[in-house]
């Protein structure tokens, strides 16, 4: 993974704006793109992500030979904390949110 790129401060402002986030990561290809909060430059995770979403399509394919659905969502829970990651465009978000016990 590279240093999160330049981009415009406004661009990703709604995220901050998510009930209970805890921190979020942006990644675009392989590189980071920004990050906040408790996941502020968190490569592990950046690293691990891509990975996620590559067995997740050789999991849930229906038929071998069929293209897989388009990754939409996928939650990770922990008793105290659930992490959120979504596709939109060339960018993969990563919201980490206190989970409401």
């Amino acid at each position: 993974m590279s240093k999160e790129k330049d981009i415009s401060a406004s661009q990703f402002t709604f995220l901050q704006k998510i009930p209970d986030q805890l921190g979020y990561l942006i990644i675009s290809g392989d590189a980071v793109v920004k990050s906040d909060g408790e996941l502020v430059n968190n490569e592990h995770i950046a690293k691990i992500v891509p990975r996620m979403i590559s067995l997740s399509k050789l999991v849930f394919t229906p038929n071998a030979g069929v293209s897989p659905p388009k990754f939409q969502q996928i939650t990770v829970t922990y008793t105290d904390h659930f992490y959120t990651i979504a596709r939109s465009g060339k960018y993969v978000f990563v919201v980490k949110r206190k989970s409401q016990n």
